[in-house]
């Protein structure tokens, strides 16, 4: 069954500061484009990375007004660190990256104010 997790919502505003300032990370270039896997001779990763996701995607949507809600944000940086630690090893330089980068992340996100909380479905157990 669904379980219902209470999730924070911050204004848009605060997800373009705080995705500015995960971009600052020193560790954070390899998830500022998306990944060049056909010049990288990555010929697995389309196979296994099925929705691709980058800092500057997320920029370049916050800036078109393609998301609804922080939600939306918070889903697609998830996504950013998932997609990197699906595809590399954890003993790997990226792995290690992603890592840095995601506490950096969570770390700018909880200096942030929620304008609300919203419930959502969110673990699913048996």
């Amino acid at each position: 069954r669904d379980q219902i997790a209470m999730t924070n919502v911050y204004s848009l505003l605060d997800c373009e500061n705080v995705l500015d300032e995960v971009k600052k990370h020193p560790m954070a270039t390899p998830f500022l484009d998306p990944v060049p896997w056909k010049q990288l001779g990555l010929l697995s990763y389309p196979k296994l990375i099925k929705r691709p996701m980058d800092f500057g995607t997320i920029g370049k949507n916050l800036a078109a007004g393609k998301y609804s809600s922080s939600l939306e944000f918070c889903d697609d940086m998830e996504l950013v660190f998932r997609n990197a630690k699906t595809f590399n090893l954890p003993e790997s330089d990226i792995y290690v990256m992603t890592e840095k980068v995601e506490k950096e992340y969570r770390s700018q996100l909880a200096k942030v104010e929620p304008i609300a909380r919203q419930s959502r479905k969110k673990i699913r157990t048996s």
